[in-house]
């Protein structure tokens, strides 16, 4: 549950610092929607293994992050900027759910055998 709520305050951090830096002036960023992405893809990641990325991780990343990587793109490079939402921050809270997958994939690996040992 530690490690779970100090990756949440990461992503917060970081989603909040991507949208300062890089979200258009005309988007808001309310909710915890950077720490949904990142539990998302970051949930995608339990069937990892070393060396190999799960079949799951691939779908969730075109289904969640296509979208948001190309109204990120709009509301970035075009004066419109859509629908008010910070994109940017729902593409930086996914990455940080990457990130955060992949420097614990040790840890994810020893909880997979420990549930297979008590079955």
């Amino acid at each position: 549950m530690y490690v779970m709520m100090k990756i949440m305050f990461v992503t917060a951090i970081a989603s909040s610092l991507a949208h300062i830096w890089f979200g258009a002036s005309s988007t808001l960023q309310l909710g915890a929607s950077g720490i949904v992405f990142m539990q998302i893809l970051l949930s995608s990641l339990i069937e990892v293994k070393h060396g190999r990325i799960p079949l799951t991780f691939v779908v969730q990343g075109a289904l969640w992050c296509y979208k948001e990587v190309a109204l990120c793109v709009r509301q970035v490079w075009c004066t419109d900027s859509g629908d008010g939402v910070s994109h940017i921050a729902h593409v930086s809270g996914a990455v940080c759910g990457v990130l955060a997958g992949y420097i614990h994939v040790d840890s994810i690996i020893q909880l997979q055998e420990e549930r297979r040992k008590r079955l």
